[in-house]
């Protein structure tokens, strides 16, 4: 939960569970956020993390994806922490906070920009309150050898990265390759049994008697570095893990243009028979679309843009062409934006955490 909308009597013991997340953050890796990401201020990301993270020794789901892992038993009292619980708070995972509803400060504080070949996105002309309208862009800081188990992205979304410090390695697989990774899906899994759990490890030699169709698979595998910014197309399987002996830093952000409309909409049709804030949202991008905003040639929002805008800019440049009731007032970020908006960071260092 967010610093400033904590009740007074909890503001006190957030500010010192986040003190002792930086300090065992800087014991464990001192000044390497400072060397490797100068736009990265660690001091307004210790101001704004004010929530729960999901610690590894505490469960969590394996490769094939199970139930969500319990909240990290966070010390009200960092100066009593010991050396073990600081070593634990260093290896949290902060994972894809939504930074527009939960803290835009911060943003600001990161002079974080949304890349030009990804700002059409559809999602921002739908009316305030849609689902998923402020859920990005998200922020990740994770500890070195974490990883994200193969996993494919949410409702037929494109996504993003721009990382700020550290380096990744990504481990790509075509839509089509999906069956060969022998995909299960299981009710109880975190997103309702809607998206595919992976059977197959791409990075730890699986065993071809066991998956033969593997051998047909076309892995593709590159490293994110500091200062580089990576696109996953809707669908594709992919394979995430922190390299090296930093942390890393990272914003993100899914989104929904004319390129994969069709999918999400496909996708979020079937959610909807669950969820009916997905099936709202569905009906939201089907008018959309229909008054042309997904062909609609903008100059300054898109691949044509002249340059790469600020996220307050951004948000603003959407919020001037948007049809309907949904007002201006919410330019700079301020709405809620539905269940992903408000959602709170999650970790899961062993294998399944999404990227």
């Amino acid at each position: 939960m967010v610093l400033d909308v904590l009740a007074n009597e909890r503001r006190d013991e957030e500010v010192r569970v986040v003190e002792a997340l930086a300090h065992a953050q800087l014991e464990r890796h001192a000044g390497v956020l400072a060397r490797r990401a100068q736009r990265v201020r660690l001091q307004a990301i210790q101001k704004f993390v004010g929530c729960a993270l999901i610690d590894e020794d505490r469960g969590g789901a394996g490769a094939g994806g199970a139930a969500a892992p319990d909240a990290a038993a966070w010390s009200p009292d960092a100066a009593a922490a010991t050396r073990a619980e600081r070593q634990r708070l260093a290896s949290l995972y902060l994972h894809d906070w939504g930074l527009p509803a939960a803290a835009p400060d911060l943003l600001d504080a990161m002079d974080a920009h949304v890349p030009r070949y990804f700002a059409r996105d559809l999602l921002q002309r739908c009316p305030r309150g849609a689902l998923y309208r402020e859920g990005w862009p998200s922020l990740f800081v994770g500890p070195p050898r974490s990883r994200s188990g193969l996993h494919v992205d949410t409702f037929g979304s494109h996504f993003w990265m721009a990382l700020h410090a550290g380096r990744k390695r990504w481990v790509f697989f075509d839509a089509d390759d999906a069956p060969l990774l022998y995909p299960t899906w299981r009710p109880g899994d975190r997103d309702g049994g809607l998206e595919p759990s992976f059977a197959v490890d791409p990075v730890a030699s699986p065993d071809m008697r066991r998956y033969p169709a593997f051998r047909l698979a076309r892995p593709r595998v590159c490293e994110l570095r500091a200062g580089e910014v990576l696109f996953v197309p809707a669908g594709s399987p992919h394979f995430v893990e922190n390299v090296g002996d930093e942390p890393t830093v990272a914003l993100s952000g899914n989104y929904v243009d004319a390129t994969n409309a069709d999918r999400a909409l496909r996708e979020l049709d079937v959610a909807g028979r669950l969820d009916d804030r997905a099936a709202e949202l569905a009906g939201h991008l089907r008018r959309v679309m229909a008054d042309g905003a997904a062909s609609d040639a903008d100059d300054a929002v898109g691949p044509d843009a002249e340059r790469d805008l600020p996220w307050r800019e951004y948000k603003a440049a959407h919020a001037a062409r948007r049809r309907g009731a949904d007002d201006d007032a919410d330019a700079g970020g301020g709405g809620m934006g539905g269940r992903r908006a408000a959602k709170r960071p999650r970790v899961d260092v062993t294998a399944d955490a999404a990227e």
